[in-house]
């Protein structure tokens, strides 16, 4: 499990990289929302091809890849401290998010 924490033009982000069995890898994100106000935490399983590309199918209703929103927050400013509090208490939680992942990869 890797943790990195850095500014682009959106503000301040947390990014987790967590592997999976099966050429995947659970990625935990923290950032601004891209659409509305919000400090927003996703994980999304990535597959690997084995030629150096990653891919995601997005889905409804339980096809597709792994993806859920694991917390959303209002606070006044998005600073690096808010970015590091949420996205920690979220990794705080890594078991119960990888065995819900396992879940959903169990009954496809």
């Amino acid at each position: 499990m890797q943790t990195t924490y850095f500014r682009d033009s959106q503000g301040w982000n947390g990014k987790t990289t967590v592997e999976m069995p099966g050429n995947q890898e659970l990625i935990i994100e923290t950032s601004r929302r891209a659409f509305g106000n919000g400090l927003s935490t996703r994980a999304a399983v990535w597959r690997h091809d084995g030629r150096g590309f990653k891919s995601h199918a997005a889905g409804l209703a339980g096809t597709g890849d792994f993806y859920e929103r694991l917390e959303l927050t209002s606070p006044k400013r998005i600073t690096e401290k808010a970015v590091r509090e949420q996205h920690a208490a979220v990794i705080a939680r890594i078991d119960a998010i990888r065995s819900k992942v396992e879940a959903y990869y169990s009954k496809a």
